[in-house]
């Protein structure tokens, strides 16, 4: 029987870093994987001698925490990206240094309207107790009781779009995980930085860019502040992550799958498909459902979680012919893709022919995934990045490819709130050794947040 002081279940970006940070301080941890590879959506594939990623990725460095991480794993292949960008668009118009919408161009009639609603319902905050979210409730109605019935009926396209068809039923818990639409541009940087200026209440809801010359909203330093693996993309990531954690003492097992989890007397044991493992804490990384299975309690509903995919396309393009920013975020409801990227410019992925390489990503429902990967679409996506200004109009693509990730993140339905409040009075009741990790902080940089803030004293 293996033991350990710490068991990181899962090996994804969180187990990940969990895992390097308590190994550094001396623990004794033991990161079970039910595959054969860490870093789980972080993967990356081989195509026409380009490394593809799955999804729009670079390495957030902006805390001293992250970059500390990246820079502790990488060493010598980390490729600083210097001037990174990247920008949004509503329609036709690109704000760089913004990813959230903006419709001081394409809209101004809307953000008149928009600011108009928000200024009303500054003075209602002002003269009302504030009023605490229902779990309930929707993330839409949440979303038009905080910002005006107009920016939330514009809004609501987006952010179907965005999750690849759930609208209605994504709860106002969700809002983490949406925050993309939290802070939308609705007048220019000035103008925007003086209202922020005036009211916490605005300053909470409306964004400048990062082009701002306001230090109070924004900065340039933090700009430079990403980096790129510089061999094998996220996928070189992985394998430099799996030789560091076994450098620093970190027993990784891979092809267990966990079935049982029981603790007693401060001991945790975990059964995977092939042993048995002891220790004293446990992180768990995967999703509640498989949580609640190994500890053999009630099952929870399937649809308290909604999942959301992606759908990738890739096109191999002359570098000149691409217009865009580093990454895209296009709002546009008209259009297919959410992101477009050009990972294979900035981490310099470029041919002899001088040909480079763009991605497109399409959000949706694993059960549309089937249907959407087929010639049609990819003709269709390739329009989209040619109308959006990514792509100059008169290029045609060398060659292309697209696959599906079936589920990238879940977001929590109006149901999930009662099924994720059991678990955790559970797990503080009879399992307090067990730290699980919320579905709000499964993203890279919010997961370091978290785990500085509140899950490292848990562990340790």
């Amino acid at each position: 029987m293996k033991k350990a002081e710490v068991i990181v279940a899962g090996g994804g970006f969180p187990g990940i870093y969990a895992a390097w940070r308590l190994a550094r301080e001396g623990k004794k941890v033991c990161l079970i994987e039910a595959s054969d590879s860490l870093g789980g959506t972080m993967k990356s594939r081989h195509w026409n001698g380009y490394w593809l990623d799955n999804g729009m990725h670079n390495l957030d460095m902006r805390s001293d925490a992250a970059c500390e991480f990246f820079t502790d794993i990488l060493q010598g292949e980390l490729l600083l990206l210097e001037n990174h960008s990247w920008a949004s668009t509503t329609d036709k118009t690109h704000t760089p240094g913004f990813e959230m919408p903006d419709f001081t161009n394409d809209n101004p009639r809307l953000a008149r309207q928009a600011l108009s609603e928000l200024t009303k319902l500054e003075l209602l905050a002002n003269t009302n107790d504030p009023e605490v979210a229902s779990s309930e409730e929707t993330f839409l109605t949440w979303y038009e009781k905080n910002y005006g019935a107009s920016l939330c009926a514009v809004i609501k396209p987006m952010v179907g779009k965005m999750t690849g068809g759930h609208t209605d039923a994504i709860s106002a818990e969700g809002k983490s995980a949406l925050a993309i639409f939290l802070r939308p541009k609705l007048g220019e940087d000035s103008i925007m930085s003086g209202l922020k200026a005036s009211s916490s209440f605005l300053d909470d809801r409306i964004g400048v860019t990062s082009n701002s010359e306001d230090p109070r909203f924004t900065g340039q330093e933090w700009m430079t502040r990403f980096g790129y693996p510089a061999q094998g993309g996220l996928g070189g990531f992985c394998k430099r992550s799996e030789l560091r954690l076994r450098e620093l003492g970190v027993d990784i097992q891979f092809q267990s799958a966990i079935q049982t989890i029981s603790s007693s007397d401060s001991i945790i044991t975990v059964s995977t498909s092939n042993q048995t493992i002891e220790g004293v804490k446990l992180l768990w990384t995967l999703s509640d459902q498989l949580l609640n299975k190994a500890l053999s309690l009630p099952a929870m509903i399937q649809s308290d979680m909604l999942p959301v995919g992606f759908c990738m396309f890739a096109f191999e393009v002359p570098e000149q012919s691409i217009l865009g920013p580093d990454y895209l975020h296009d709002f546009n409801p008209e259009r297919l893709p959410y992101r477009y990227s050009k990972p294979g410019v900035y981490s310099r992925q470029i041919s002899d022919s001088h040909h480079s390489v763009i991605l497109a990503e399409v959000p949706s429902h694993p059960s549309d995934q089937a249907s959407l990967l087929c010639s049609s679409t990819t003709q269709n996506v390739w329009s989209d990045c040619q109308k959006s200004g990514y792509i100059q109009e008169q290029c045609t693509f060398k060659d292309s490819t697209s696959w599906r990730i079936p589920v990238a993140f879940a977001l929590p339905a109006t149901s999930q709130s009662s099924g994720y409040e059991k678990l955790k009075q559970r797990l503080e009741t009879d399992h307090p050794g067990i730290t699980a990790i919320s579905s709000k902080t499964r993203g890279r940089s919010t997961f370091i947040n978290s785990y500085e803030s509140t899950l490292h004293q848990k562990l340790t």
